[in-house]
């Protein structure tokens, strides 16, 4: 999930994580199939802010990297892409 850009969506393929993060991230409603959308970056690049099931998530790069997620094409997506950033 790491890979997305700012406004990009895709579907969640398969978690990689293992152990305690693996259920974690599950008990979050990040199964297989979940559409996902990154919303934002924050300044120094972590944390990510993500959009899935009309909740946002906040997690770490390292974490992000252990979901596989498909992205969808421009035709797939649904509205502008926006790129938007944390105010404080």
């Amino acid at each position: 999930m790491d890979h997305l850009s700012p406004g990009e969506r895709g579907k969640v393929v398969r978690i990689n994580a293992t152990g305690d993060l693996r259920q974690r991230l599950l008990a979050m409603g990040l199964l297989p199939g979940v559409e996902i959308e990154l919303v934002r970056i924050a300044p120094l690049g972590d944390p990510l802010d993500f959009k899935l099931r009309n909740f946002h998530l906040s997690m770490r790069k390292n974490e992000a990297r252990n979901i596989i997620v498909e992205r969808f094409n421009h035709h797939g997506q649904r509205g502008r892409r926006k790129r938007r950033h944390w105010h404080w």
